[in-house]
C-alpha cells in the first residue's frame, strides 16, 4: 500500500489545526485509501508518524 498519498496532507502547515478544509481534505484522502484491498490503519498511522516525528 502506498500511504504516501497521506503525505500532502501532513506536509500542509494547518494539517493538524482541525479546521474544517483540513478535515475535509484528510476525509477525502482517507476514502480514496480505504477502498484499496491492502489498506492497514495501523501501517497508516506509523507512515504518518514516521513524516511528522523527526
Amino acid at each position: 500500500m502506498d500511504y504516501q498519498k497521506i503525505d500532502s496532507f501532513i506536509s500542509t502547515e494547518t494539517w493538524h489545526s482541525r479546521h474544517p478544509t483540513d478535515i475535509a481534505r484528510f476525509f477525502k484522502i482517507l476514502h480514496g485509501m480505504v477502498k484499496e484491498p491492502n489498506f492497514n490503519a495501523d501501517q497508516m498511522r506509523e507512515h504518518m508518524a514516521q513524516q511528522v516525528c523527526f
